[in-house]
């Protein structure tokens, strides 16, 4: 006569089978999503920036000159001279100003490690904000180029 008594479960190696395609799945996922943070978050800052540009437009409209302080514009006024963003990734900033054009930044840690590296900015001259290296506070731009360099590596 045959045993029919057969031990009901899954083996070791099934079992290290699957783990194996979930450590694959998540070494390709995880940082996919990451990325697609990083890049929701940068085309945010790029579309504030815009409507940054637009209310410094209004304003040079009705005063003939440009507005030196974020505070000033439409939209923008409970800020002072900065604005961040609701989640506290960008903040946004007017450079400089004059009676002809301006310069406005923001500057933000979309991964949010700690590190601001991601600076973007628009003048009054250009149509869409182009992106730049990141300074550190009271750095020369080389020094700011350098240290986002690094700390982009490490």
């Amino acid at each position: 006569m045959l045993s029919t008594d057969r031990q009901k479960g899954f083996s070791l190696i099934e079992l290290m089978i699957v783990v194996v395609i979930i450590g694959i799945l998540s070494a390709v996922a995880i940082p996919a999503y990451f990325h697609y943070i990083v890049s929701t978050r940068q085309t945010d800052a790029v579309q504030t920036l815009m409507q940054i540009k637009s209310a410094q437009e209004r304003y040079y409209a009705l005063k003939d000159s440009y507005a030196n302080t974020i505070g000033n514009l439409d939209g923008f006024t409970s800020a002072g001279a900065t604005w961040s963003d609701s989640k506290n990734i960008y903040t946004y900033s007017i450079s400089a100003a004059t009676a002809t054009t301006f310069t406005a930044l923001a500057q933000g840690d979309p991964n949010q490690d700690g590190n601001a590296t991601d600076c973007w900015q628009i003048t009054g001259s250009t149509s869409e904000p182009t992106q730049i290296p990141c300074a550190p506070p009271n750095a020369t731009f080389d020094e700011g180029f350098k240290f986002s360099l690094v700390s982009r590596i490490l």
